[in-house]
């Protein structure tokens, strides 16, 4: 039987096929569905209680970003189609499983305004399901998550699971704080499937496991975390007021370590130093690269105060 060399098509002798410089098809599916995006108002989302100052999906680790979103800076790089495609994944994810929660729980609120003001912050939080389970009211925040992400959150990959990113934890704690829930339940939906057997051991026959991950935080957990993350704004907000910009100090104890400043954004270097002003230990920042600052941060150098300890 005779063969058929289709290496042309695919991966060749001497190395790989790369993309057409000018493709015709998917550019266009792209900017289309960008139009479309815009058109349905999705760039520009309201806050969810109005004239609140902070959004508690402005949960990043950096102080200057945080500065930068309180103060309304404008973008040193702005939003792409690229960064749209990112954001608006997860709304798909979001939208599909709605009808799904109102069958499922029909006694839950979706998509719920929570005030922050209650907690101390004059701030308004999105939930995206509260319900009461045995007596016992629940926030549930959901994420979409790319593979990798998943893949280290959920498996011991590299490690021992990550579990959620701390910046989902905090946005959920301060709504579940301020809703005065009983419980924070974090899921993630992976956009990609671990293989079967990296997959989790629950729901074994319809492959769930594979997607699908959550996370339980009680009272005790969640809310510390809150009145932390609380605090560090009300001291940006301080130095907002005073006009003083702050460092890049980052504040994510599941990533970095306590005292932990961006010194070179550029690099994306950050570095701890002693009392005497020796650097004890330094690492990169990954959040850098998708920063819509990083312009400005750089142009506005090293900045003269921090907010408060990452220790809580």
């Amino acid at each position: 039987m005779s063969t058929v060399d289709l290496s042309h098509i695919g991966k060749a002798k001497s190395g790989g096929r790369p993309p057409l410089e000018e493709p015709l098809i998917v550019v266009a599916l792209a900017k289309a569905w960008m139009a479309e995006y815009e058109t349905a108002g999705h760039t520009q989302k309201p806050m969810s209680i109005a004239d609140r100052k902070y959004r508690a999906s402005w949960t990043t680790s950096c102080d200057r970003q945080m500065y930068y979103l309180i103060t309304s800076t404008e973008l040193s790089e702005p939003m792409t189609v690229a960064d749209y495609w990112r954001f608006g994944m997860g709304s798909m994810v979001h939208d599909a499983l709605e009808k799904s929660i109102a069958s499922l729980f029909p006694d839950a609120e979706c998509e719920v305004a929570v005030d922050l003001r209650p907690i101390g912050l004059d701030g308004a939080a999105t939930v995206d399901i509260i319900v009461t389970i045995d007596g016992r009211k629940i926030v549930v925040e959901v994420k979409s998550i790319n593979g990798y992400g998943f893949k280290m959150a959920v498996t011991s990959f590299r490690s021992p699971p990550e579990g959620p990113r701390y910046s989902a934890v905090v946005q959920g704690a301060l709504a579940a704080l301020a809703a005065d829930a009983d419980e924070l339940r974090v899921g993630y939906l992976s956009l990609e499937n671990l293989s079967p057997s990296m997959a989790l051991d629950y729901a074994d026959e319809e492959g769930i496991g594979r997607f699908a991950a959550e996370w339980a935080f009680g009272r005790d957990e969640f809310e510390p975390v809150a009145r932390h993350h609380v605090a560090r704004v009300n001291r940006i907000f301080a130095l907002a007021e005073d006009g003083i910009l702050p460092t890049r100090q980052l504040h994510d104890p599941f990533a970095y370590p306590a005292g932990a400043v961006i010194e070179d954004p550029m690099r994306k270097m950050w570095v701890v130093r002693n009392a005497k002003g020796k650097a004890t230990q330094t690492g990169t920042c990954w959040e850098c690269d998708y920063c819509s600052f990083r312009t400005k941060c750089i142009d506005d150098k090293a900045g003269g105060a921090t907010s408060t300890s990452q220790v809580f």
